[in-house]
């Protein structure tokens, strides 16, 4: 059908699950493709709906009335896609039209200028234009035949808000056993976009090799260089971070390591887990005094400023417009296969984007590139507006998407040399209080609490006053300010604070908590976001000197001008990244051989590239859920994330964590008997096919399984957004079937068929909670519904290790079908087979009155035939 639609001059955009495609056509074309197919083949056809070219009417509203407000001289950025195919004429002539239309119905005095960004994508941005005009123009833009989708641009933002030994081991973080068996991100190269890195700060400092500055991204790609931290560093818009700022704490947690020389002595034990990997570094931070500029090789937010300049702002990060064309492109060239990004986009106070031209545009790059993982932060909304407040760039399928858990108890202490940053904590909740009470669309709308917000800037208004103190005397839970309603106190107010630490309230602090700040999922539509969580609460890295060579390290350099605690998801996703890079090097170097030496069946004889797939899957195969709790501070109350019976409120604890905590142990620790079915490599599957994976089980022992893709993109137009469907299944030994990410799983979703919305689906087999049966477990792995094949998977699998062969799990030749699982598997085949009966029947029609360009559907018929004696020989053979 792609081919024909083709044939006939159309050109095809986006693809909506599921069967549906956006094209650019005329009537004709149309006439002559519904002659060609027939109606067996081509059910339906419509001009798009209006809404369903972008988000809904009642977000746009609220949008335009924020940005704009009473003003009837602001600005307004809208970004419209053409769709995917690279046709200039068809944007030359898109472009006009938008020209027309705007011509048509802009006021007087309201002014526009279009900004050409690739083929299929160009950015509007209309000045002196108040509310209700600018309503009016976005809709009347959606109108037009050629805009695929459009939607209001909003700029990012850093997601602020180390435990090294921890991600190593939940339960046994002292240990640090990974590094003891030479996994510490040796060789690897992680790639992180962000607002400068101060490289004179003693965790990335060099006194022998100056950093390679790279001005625009490389043609060809780049080797080894010899810094010993910085890899390659790309001034987007300059080569500098501020005084404190976000990028050098997000690249420190990364793959920070203090100068073994020149460092303070008490900072040395600062390092973070993948220590001996490089950054490849972006720098979206404008930190010059007379403000950025774009580079000539891309286009940036700066292009739609005054004068083409960014102005110098603390923790504003300033992207390209196209993250597909401009942003990834620079790490690959490099070398980065692994690219941590601390900031997002698109949850606009109460309301997100849901999966954007952004998320689109992350998706289709690592389509293209599977062997590169984007990591995202979740986001730090979730206090304020609670579920559903993952960015756009959050939504995208393909992404590792990374929340915030607590840190370990010891970390809240404060250390010598190293304060809390209580001031930090001010700013974030000053921010959530302004979107609660100053929105008067949120159900917290208050004008007399919104204009206290307004005045709460210092840790002294946290503490309170001497009448906040009265009114608290004798009360437990009471401390701090009491002009909101909140117990806000606890959170930043050092003596508030140090009396939960006193009392060792682990209802607030532990590493089984929740940071309460962290963007809750799920995606717009029910997808599991966050992916999984790591610690991003009260982590201590680099602390920036405005990359001032006067503050270069030295031996006598206080601790507090070297290193600062933040919390956030922006520190979350570093760690996140660090840990991927222990992932990456255990395989690229060879560990995973050494692991399965034992399995005389393994695939991987020595170290190989792992895909994008393979690292997202081994960092989900590898959590714990966590049990603790999350501090809601409008109670001062710890509530459970493992909701009991008789407790006073429960949580969507899928919602806060995703499949749950990095425990590395779990997956590269000799105590675990992990296993890559398909060797070192994925394997590739197509629509109605079953792979089988048989594993038998001696005894009773704990048993996971992970399955990820990489999906191909989908439209922001759509309401889902799978489109090639897998499901994972297992089949127990007494013929039980169990459906990924079902009640054997940590996500435990209700399932009582498979998942059909997302493209991470795995099953965790207890004995602890489940009855067990030894015998064969049968992992079938089948192609639902793939539209566009074949598409590779990754597939990975642990039990609990034992050194005795007898009880050993391994992969093993499946046996014959048992009456139970024989009903499902042919069931299937029949499924298919009928469905392949019926494709051939049309076709043959179809070829029959065909008279021109015959070649395709003949081809079709030889394909349909041999996947029919595929399953009629694959039926014999069972």
């Amino acid at each position: 059908i792609n081919k024909e639609m083709e044939n006939v001059g159309m050109l095809l955009g986006h693809y909506i699950p599921h069967n549906t495609w956006m094209v650019t056509t005329s009537k004709k074309q149309i006439e002559t493709l519904k002659n060609k197919l027939g109606g067996d083949q081509l059910k339906w056809f419509s001009l798009v709906d209006h809404k369903h070219k972008s988000i809904d009417k009642t977000h746009i509203k609220k949008m335009t009335k924020e940005i704009l407000g009473e003003d009837n001289e602001g600005t307004l950025h809208i970004l419209l896609n053409i769709g995917i195919h690279k046709n200039k004429n068809i944007l030359q002539a898109t472009q006009k039209k938008v020209e027309d239309r705007l011509n048509q119905v802009l006021n007087e005095g309201t002014t526009f200028k279009l900004i050409h960004i690739n083929n299929h994508q160009m950015m509007c941005t209309i000045t002196k234009v108040g509310k209700e005009e600018a309503r009016n123009i976005y809709n009347n833009l959606l109108t037009l035949g050629n805009i695929q989708y459009a939607q209001i641009y909003d700029t990012a933002k850093t997601q602020s808000k180390y435990s090294s030994r921890l991600i190593q081991s939940y339960d046994h973080p002292s240990e640090a056993k990974l590094w003891k068996e030479g996994l510490n991100g040796e060789g690897e190269i992680i790639g992180i976009g962000d607002t400068g890195i101060d490289i004179y700060n003693c965790e990335f400092y060099d006194e022998k090799v100056n950093i390679r500055k790279l001005n625009e991204v490389p043609t060809e790609k780049l080797g080894k260089h010899e810094h010993r931290k910085i890899h390659s560093y790309f001034g987007v818009m300059d080569f500098k971070d501020a005084k404190g700022g976000h990028g050098s704490h997000v690249a420190g947690l990364a793959a920070g390591h203090p100068n073994v020389k020149l460092s303070p002595k008490p900072m040395k034990s600062y390092r973070s887990l993948a220590y001996k990997a490089k950054i490849a570094f972006y720098d979206i931070g404008c930190d010059s005094p007379g403000g950025c500029m774009c580079p000539k090789t891309l286009q940036c937010e700066c292009d739609i400023k005054p004068n083409f300049k960014c102005i110098s702002r603390h923790g504003a990060v300033f992207l390209p417009f196209d993250l597909h064309s401009s942003y990834f492109p620079y790490f690959k060239m490099v070398g980065a296969s692994i690219v941590s990004s601390s900031w997002g986009s698109g949850f606009f106070h109460d309301y997100t984007y849901g999966y954007s031209i952004k998320s689109r545009q992350i998706d289709q790059y690592v389509w293209e590139n599977k062997e590169v993982l984007p990591v995202f932060a979740a986001g730090n909304s979730g206090s304020a507006w609670g579920y559903n407040t993952i960015t756009t760039e959050g939504e995208a399928k393909n992404a590792l998407v990374v929340g915030a858990s607590q840190n370990t108890f010891k970390s809240f202490l404060p250390r010598k040399g190293i304060p809390n940053n209580f001031q930090g904590l001010v700013n974030l909740l000053r921010n959530s209080m302004i979107r609660k009470f100053c929105n008067h669309m949120h159900e917290g709308f208050s004008k007399v609490k919104c204009r206290r917000a307004l005045k709460f800037k210092t840790v002294s208004d946290c503490c309170g006053t001497k009448k906040d103190q009265m009114k608290c005397a004798g009360k437990k839970h009471c401390c701090g300010t009491q002009k909101f309603g909140l117990q806000i106190g606890f959170s930043c107010c050092p003596k508030c604070f140090n009396q939960q630490l006193k009392a060792g309230n682990k209802r607030l602090f532990s590493k089984e908590n929740i940071a309460e700040f962290t963007s809750r999922g799920p995606a717009s539509d029910g997808r599991i976001k966050p992916d999984l969580v790591t610690v991003g609460h009260a982590l201590t890295s680099a602390n920036s000197g405005g990359s001032d060579p006067n503050k270069k390290c030295q031996k006598n350099a206080k601790m507090n001008d070297q290193l600062k605690k933040m919390s956030g998801t922006s520190m979350a996703t570093p760690i996140a990244s660090s840990a991927i890079a222990l992932i990456r090097q255990f395989y690229r170097q060879g560990y995973y051989a050494k692991h399965v030496k034992k399995d005389a069946t393994t695939l991987a004889k020595k170290g190989f590239i792992p895909s994008a797939a393979l690292m997202k899957a081994t960092a989900i195969h590898s959590t714990r859920v966590l049990n603790g709790f999350v501090k809601l501070p409008s109670l001062h109350l710890g509530v459970s994330l493992d909701y009991k019976k008789g407790m006073l409120m429960g949580l969507h604890s899928v919602s806060y964590q995703g499949f749950g905590a990095i425990d590395l142990k779990n997956v590269l620790s000799d105590d675990i008997n992990l296993y890559l079915p398909n060797g070192d490599g994925d394997r590739s599957i197509q629509s109605g096919e079953l792979h089988h994976y048989c594993f038998k089980m001696p005894k009773k022992q704990d048993f996971r399984v992970t399955l990820v893709w990489t999906d191909y993109p989908s439209s922001p137009g759509a309401s889902v957004h799978l489109v090639n469907d897998l499901d994972l299944l297992v089949i127990t030994p007494q013929g039980e079937i169990s459906y990924g990410n079902g009640k054997y799983s940590n996500v435990k979703l209700a399932l009582t068929e498979p998942d059909s919305l997302n493209n991470v689906e795995s099953l965790h087999f207890d004995p602890r909670t489940m009855k067990f049966s030894k015998g064969y477990y049968r992992v079938v792995v089948r192609g639902h519904h793939i539209p566009h094949g074949p598409q590779p998977y990754a597939l990975v699998t642990s039990s609990s290790n034992t050194n005795d062969p007898v009880t050993r799990v391994r992969l093993s030749r499946c046996p014959k079908y048992t009456a139970h699982s024989d009903h499902f598997i042919m069931n299937q085949l029949a499924h298919h087979l009928v469905y392949l009966q019926k494709l051939g029947k049309r076709t043959l029609r179809a070829y029959k009155k065909c008279k021109t360009n015959c070649k395709f559907l003949k081809n079709q018929l030889i394909s349909i035939a041999n996947e029919m004696n595929r399953i009629n020989n694959h039926d014999k053979h069972h």
